[in-house]
């Protein structure tokens, strides 16, 4: 019971969390698990999951600025171009003569040159980090996914057999008890059976849940559950 209650209490701070609210209040929720029952795709979730991660867009917005860099450093490599023209006129016999200077520097001396090849590596990193990432998410996803299949499965043979022949079999015990054909504790262990058949298919449906949010969350959910320890 102690624990059923320390579930719940967390339970409840993780919805607050969600939501965003410390003042959410304890109370009954108003929804049905069965209808929460749908179907997600690997390849779409991993597409949506690689598209709009938040931690995707940061590490791209690094690439980014490591490009801007590297278009800067190139820009500064780039020398200037001096052109200046220059006319002489002799009165003395009426001539006249025009030269043209044009000083180009040293392309590139090898500081400008190092700063060019370290923003070229360091956007070559912000690179890595980014496939690097994305493999990572998708390692991530992979026993989310396999975790909502799986409820998934267990919800389908829940429905279609278990619960169906735990709800025949306390029938069947019922009226066996009242036809005096079954004692009191058969009544009982039928009874006890459709329960638990009912909290698997449950928890089953909790799971499904979980995951599907994990999912549609972007896998931000646990880190959710990092802060919320940390609160503690």
């Amino acid at each position: 019971m102690q624990q059923a209650q320390s579930e719940h209490t967390a339970a409840w701070q993780v919805l607050a969390a969600v939501v965003g609210s410390k003042e959410i209040i304890d109370q009954s929720l108003v929804g049905d698990l069965d209808n929460a029952v749908d179907q997600i795709v690997w390849e779409s979730s991993l597409e949506h999951l690689l598209a709009s991660s938040p931690e995707i867009a940061s590490r791209q917005a690094d690439v980014k600025q490591a490009k801007e860099a590297v278009r800067r450093a190139q820009a500064e490599s780039v020398p200037d171009i001096n052109i200046q023209a220059i006319l002489q006129h002799d009165n003395s016999i009426g001539t006249a003569n025009g030269n043209l200077m044009v000083s180009i520097p040293i392309p590139m001396n090898n500081k400008t040159r190092a700063r060019v090849r370290e923003a070229e590596h360091k956007l070559i990193a912000a690179q890595q980090l980014v496939s690097s990432l994305r493999l990572q998410l998708q390692q991530r996803l992979a026993p989310v996914f396999q975790a909502y299949t799986s409820s998934q499965q267990q919800i389908t043979t829940y429905r279609e057999s278990i619960l169906v022949d735990a709800q025949e079999s306390l029938d069947l015990t019922k009226l066996g008890y009242e036809g005096g054909e079954f004692s009191y504790l058969e009544l009982l262990t039928a009874q006890r059976t459709y329960s638990q058949a009912n909290l698997d298919y449950l928890a089953a449906l909790l799971k499904l849940s979980v995951a599907r949010a994990k999912i549609n969350g972007l896998l931000l959910t646990d880190s959710l559950q990092v802060q919320l320890e940390e609160g503690h």
